[in-house]
């Protein structure tokens, strides 16, 4: 199992609130996606609240996006900070579900460069 590097992690609450604060909002039905340049490198930050479930499901659902984002790291612009905020939907949803939605938003926000490979969640 492959991991998202430490360096690629939002990890302080001062972080977190500094993305909402700053950041553009882009939505699909699984998550809400917030948006905040400058800084170097990327960094991705995920948020599942209760109204998800129980620590099970929270956690499959972190796993879930975190996966997701991991993939698409790689195509991602430097000098972006994102923070996924899972919605209630997301307990249901497949890896497949959260790959497209997270792609879809990524690709809304225009953090994506040269992303066709099928196997990126793509129809």
């Amino acid at each position: 199992m492959l991991v998202m590097k430490r360096e690629h992690r939002l990890r302080a609450s001062a972080e977190f609130k500094e993305v909402y604060g700053t950041g553009r909002v882009y939505s699909s039905s699984l998550t809400a996606m917030y948006v905040a340049g400058g800084g170097e490198g990327k960094r991705i930050g995920i948020v599942v609240c209760k109204r998800v479930g129980g620590a099970v499901k929270r956690n499959r659902v972190r796993r879930l996006f975190r996966e997701a984002c991991r993939l698409f790291l790689p195509y991602m612009k430097n000098g972006s900070r994102v923070v996924f905020v899972a919605k209630a939907q997301a307990r249901n949803a497949g890896f497949h579900e959260v790959c497209s939605s997270v792609r879809n938003l990524l690709e809304r926000a225009a953090l994506l460069g040269g992303c066709e490979d099928e196997r990126h969640g793509g129809e």
